[in-house]
């Protein structure tokens, strides 16, 4: 039994009990005695006028959270030549815009204000609204602004919105339009109430061990001893290595590639000191691999050393030369030997293709290799492969079809230790993460929708899968963790790491990551640059029993009000009351939601009342 603080007018009491959870007995218990507390008013107006000022990557008011898709979000005081106006601070910095709870509490948006991008630029469109449900159902509407747009003084620039009542209990809303201009969003939430520090689903994962950050520029490559490759934004392409994040070589590079079985980067360069070559760094020296120097005696017509990568005891890479063509090559024992050029014929699925180009994305491990590239005769980006030295053969591409939906782009192609080629296929509503080998598709990791365990959300998003065999999926910003069959939510916005609020994570792809260990970077509401994390996860992600958090009884109508959580859509709960703890009586089924407050009525009280929540 715990007991908070007291009232003036009123003893504030909480009488609970959680008992472990079994797969069909009661998960959480609370014993009523008598309760008078005030429920207080659940409406909050979004002025963008107030408190935080200026530019923030995340704005956080009355328990929601706003982002956008650049990843800061700004106001502007309205008095500018070239603004609209309301006469108080509005922002028109909300294309992609997304507003969540920070609790993962459902909320209803009840109003906005709403105007063009500025004076000069009205909407080229109707402004969107799709909400999102906790079950992963959608709704919408859409808004066309009215066009009156003149500035301080003059007409109302700003209509005002309200949105409908399909919008209600929602748990995400976004804006995808661009180019428009908002302010006094009010919304409805579940009531103010303190909650327990348990009662939010938090994050789930071992040893967090800092790695290094960055300010600017593009990480390419990162490995399990701690190294890692990043390039510095502005002028010459730099790059540095480092050791626990600490720096202890810089050089320049523009592209590269780690192989964790050996502990080596391979990297291209090209300067004054270096002409363009590509090299390995195992940590301690360089070691030239090719240089485009040998390349041209070999091939003459040869421009730019590209994409390589390390596999064994062999060097693959791509070059390109004149006249737009390109060839891929092998480095072995110090033989050059060129495994495909412009003219070799890539056998298709209804025959062969005779030309591809723009080759990226190379993989390779063993005597295989694959990478992207366009082909003759097929729309988009496609993937060709060459197994165990086979001829090389169009795998997959855009315009396949797949239980997601067709495909529309290739974001990732890689080899897995056992030579298994794996393809992240882009969709219109997510990606399929699909495993290859020689004789064709093996499986497929699809992008959604799961039900991860208590969450109580129905998530879809990108599927990863580690060196090790252990799949993730990055949906809504949040990492989730797979686990025979079953999802578990790993960490994302508004988990606290080093004392800092995570705005954004995302994971660094299987190649960064060893048996049980994986990396992730991490942006935090309140600081300017990224930071790297290696996570060591747990031997199995744990199931949460549901939570029943502080209870309330508003004086007016006598009624109590229970916040609960941890639920998992899909599974069936009930509320039941007993007053011996012996005979349990079915008050009601309960409706899965991330976070929600169970109504007791009046007459269902007794002086003693147990309480609990079962799964079915």
């Amino acid at each position: 039994m715990t007991t908070s603080g007291a009232l003036p007018s009123a003893p504030r009491m909480k009488h609970s009990l959680t008992i472990p959870r079994s797969r069909k007995l009661a998960t959480a218990l609370l014993l009523l005695t008598a309760l008078q507390i005030p429920c207080p008013a659940a409406v909050d107006v979004q002025d963008f006028g107030t408190k935080p000022s200026a530019c923030n990557k995340v704005w956080s008011r009355g328990g929601l959270a706003f982002s956008n898709a650049r990843g800061t979000i700004c106001v502007s005081n309205g008095t500018g030549i070239n603004e609209v106006s309301n006469g108080t601070p509005v922002s028109s910095d909300v294309e992609g815009l997304t507003v969540v709870h920070e609790e993962g509490r459902t909320f209803t948006p009840l109003a906005v204000d709403l105007a063009e991008y500025s004076i000069s630029i009205g909407a080229p469109e109707p402004v969107v609204f799709m909400g999102t449900k906790p079950d992963g159902s959608m709704v919408d509407f859409a808004v066309t602004l009215d066009g009156v747009r003149d500035g301080p003084g003059g007409e109302a620039d700003f209509q005002h919105v309200q949105f409908p009542a399909t919008f209600a209990n929602i748990v995400k809303l976004e804006v995808p339009t661009a180019r428009w201009s908002m302010d006094n969003f009010s919304f409805d939430t579940l009531p103010s109430i303190p909650l327990p520090v348990n009662q939010k689903l938090g994050a789930s994962y071992g040893v967090a061990t800092f790695f290094g950050s960055r300010t600017s520029g593009e990480l390419l490559v990162a490995g399990p001893d701690y190294h890692f490759l990043a390039t510095d934004g502005g002028g010459p392409r730099k790059a540095r290595y480092l050791a626990k994040g600490v720096p202890i070589a810089d050089f320049n590079a523009y592209s590269g590639t780690y192989h964790p079985a050996d502990k080596i980067l391979v990297h291209n360069t090209n300067d004054d000191i270096n002409p363009e070559r590509i090299r390995s760094y195992n940590g301690q020296a360089f070691t030239d691999l090719v240089t485009l120097a040998q390349l041209h005696a070999f091939w003459p017509q040869a421009l730019a050393l590209r994409s390589c990568c390390w596999s064994g005891d062999r060097l693959v890479f791509t070059a390109s030369g004149s006249g737009n063509s390109y060839s891929v090559f092998e480095m072995k024992n110090g033989v050059l030997r060129e495994l495909l050029n412009r003219n070799t014929q890539v056998i298709g699925p209804v025959g062969n293709a005779p030309y591809w180009n723009s080759p990226d994305l190379l993989t390779a491990e063993g005597n295989s290799y694959a990478f992207r590239a366009s082909i003759n005769g097929k729309t988009g980006a496609q993937v060709l492969a060459s197994f165990n030295g086979a001829p090389v053969a169009r795998v997959t591409g855009a315009d396949d079809t797949f239980a997601a939906g067709p495909a529309t782009g290739i974001d990732r192609v890689e080899f897995d230790a056992q030579g298994r080629l794996e393809v992240l296929v882009k969709h219109a509503t997510g990606r399929t993460l699909l495993r290859y080998n020689a004789d064709g598709l093996i499986d497929a990791e699809l992008p959604g929708p799961v039900q991860p365990v208590n969450t109580a959300l129905s998530v879809s998003g990108t599927p990863y899968r580690t060196v090790d065999g252990h799949v993730f999926l990055l949906a809504d910003g949040v990492l989730y963790r797979k686990h025979e069959g079953r999802y578990y939510r790993m960490m994302g916005f508004g988990d606290s790491l080093d004392g800092q609020l995570i705005s954004t994570v995302k994971y660094l792809g299987a190649r960064y990551s060893g048996p049980l260990r994986i990396f992730v970077e991490l942006n935090f509401q309140n600081v300017s640059a990224s930071r790297i994390y290696q996570l060591q996860l747990d031997d199995a992600p744990v199931e949460l029993p549901p939570r029943i958090g502080e209870t309330l009884v508003r004086p007016e109508t006598g009624e109590l009000y229970m916040p609960l959580s941890h639920l998992t859509l899909g599974r069936e709960y009930w509320l039941q009351r007993s007053s011996d703890l012996q005979e349990w009586t079915d008050l009601r089924q309960v409706e899965v939601k991330p976070l929600q407050f169970l109504r007791v009525q009046r007459e269902q009280l007794v002086p003693q009342s147990y309480f609990r929540v079962v799964e079915r």
